[in-house]
């Protein structure tokens, strides 16, 4: 496993991320479809959102993996009780128009039937038209400001979604073969119980590392 990209979001409250360097020396780029005004920034130090300015954001990272099997890892604070329709996301393979790619999102907007809220979807972009791949998963989360840890992973046209070191999504799908470029992005309403916070960014430059995983109740290392 190499760690392509390290980032806390380490900065002064209200900072562009575009205006910002990660902690290994990469930088960050508005992808060309957000919103006009729409810009991810860091709410608190070490926290990054989409503001809360009803604009869709998202921004890529500058350093491009050598192929496109690679995983893409962020930990997202939960926010129960957030407004309608906010969401954040994380994105692999993904054109810097936002038309092709693949999307794992979190969207914490009211109750999923299960005593909790939120739904982890995850998603293909072909030609700009978004289309749900593999099942919902729907964690429960319940408690406010809980983290949680989550991964991209594409492997060929194996695409997945890993919850908490857990395999909880699974998809074969073979619309996007290109590097593209990893990012997050996100769309917030409410400045109080604002969209999922994102607090570490990782890219890593082969699919097979990252964290251990449970699949089917095997735990299996990343190798």
């Amino acid at each position: 496993m190499s760690v392509l990209v390290l980032e806390n979001f380490t900065d002064p409250n209200g900072t562009l991320l575009t205006a910002h360097t990660s902690d290994s020396g990469a930088t960050w780029s508005r992808r060309s479809d957000s919103d006009v005004g729409g810009d991810m920034k860091i709410v608190t130090s070490g926290h990054c959102y989409a503001s809360p300015d009803s604009q869709t954001e998202h921004a890529l990272v500058s350093v491009i993996p050598g192929t496109a099997d690679y995983t893409v890892e962020t930990t997202i604070v939960t926010q129960v009780g957030t407004a309608s329709n906010q969401f954040s996301t994380i994105e692999g393979r993904m054109s810097t128009d936002g038309q092709n790619g693949y999307v794992l999102y979190l969207d914490m907007s009211g109750s999923n039937g299960g005593g909790g809220a939120g739904v982890w979807t995850l998603a293909k972009v072909v030609a700009g038209v978004t289309t749900t791949i593999g099942t919902p998963y729907f964690p429960n989360y319940s408690q406010f400001g809980a983290t949680t840890t989550v991964q991209l992973v594409m492997v060929g046209t194996a695409i997945s979604g890993v919850i908490d070191s857990v395999t909880q999504i699974t998809a074969t799908d073979s619309a996007v073969s290109a590097i593209g470029r990893a990012g997050i992005g996100g769309f917030g309403v409410n400045a109080v119980n604002g969209p999922p916070q994102i607090t570490q960014f990782r890219l890593l430059g082969a699919a097979s590392g990252g964290l251990p995983v449970t699949f089917r109740g095997l735990r299996i290392p990343r190798r």
